[in-house]
């Protein structure tokens, strides 16, 4: 049931640590190099472009869950999330302005890590061993379900009668494809498309006291990184050829 595969989530999330491992990148730089023969008058146009290729190693982050346990409950998500580099700045503007605000959402185009994010939070506050409830909203639940982690235990949720979340320390994590977000006194998270953020079901729920973030597109040194944690035979040239082929999301 969904329960269980949570709660076994749930409880590896708490001991759960966040590693991190270097990838080496190739980079090309182009470099001028003037002609063999200086003339005092020489141009650009004279200088001849070279291209040099360049490795420089960067340090990325992930979380992995256990064998046969996968991040969002189901097999096509993985057990692997990467962590990019600007979820934790999101984070932290999230937890400097929450003070004055409680709604935020993030917005940004199909596929470039809003539903990882909801997962990543989760994990951080496992972490930070809080006792607020967190409720996950969620289109892999369907409408009317969310679950509801608190302490050690995962509760499923049925929410046709279900309007307001009460608690006051409560985190509202929202991943809506056709959901209706609930009101909620604590802290609100939407992790949303751009082209939902018109709908109806959703124009009540961001338009007041809300501020919107949006998650960068993917770069090039993300990209290979991430493909290269789930695929370490694969040479830069083919992830990078199949990241263009699929269209441009990861």
């Amino acid at each position: 049931s969904i329960t269980q595969k949570y709660v076994i989530i749930w409880n590896q999330l708490k001991y759960l640590e966040m590693k991190s491992f270097d990838c080496n990148l190739q980079e090309e730089i182009i470099a001028v190099q003037p002609d063999l023969l200086f003339e005092e008058k020489q141009t650009i146009s004279d200088l001849t472009m070279i291209k040099k290729k360049k490795i420089i190693k960067k340090a990325f982050n992930f979380l992995r869950l256990e064998k046969n346990i996968f991040s969002i409950g189901e097999h096509e998500c993985g057990q692997t999330i990467f962590v990019r580099n600007c979820y934790l700045q999101l984070w932290e503007e999230i937890q400097k302005n929450q003070k004055q605000k409680k709604k935020f959402v993030i917005t940004g185009t199909p596929g470039i890590g809003k539903s990882s994010f909801i997962f990543w939070i989760l994990w951080k506050l496992r972490q930070s061993h809080s006792d607020a409830p967190v409720y996950v909203h969620s289109q892999h639940f369907g409408e009317s379900l969310m679950l509801e982690f608190f302490n050690n235990s995962v509760n499923l949720i049925e929410i046709n009668n279900f309007t307001t979340i009460i608690h006051q320390n409560a985190y509202y994590l929202v991943d809506p494809s056709n959901i209706r977000p609930l009101k909620c006194d604590g802290i609100t998270i939407i992790c949303v498309s751009p082209n939902h953020l018109s709908e109806r079901l959703l124009k009540d729920a961001v338009k007041d006291n809300c501020t919107k973030y949006y998650m960068p597109v993917w770069e090039r040194a993300e990209i290979v990184a991430c493909g290269k944690l789930c695929y370490p035979n694969m040479s830069d040239r083919e992830i990078l050829e199949g990241f263009s082929t699929c269209g441009g999301i990861p």
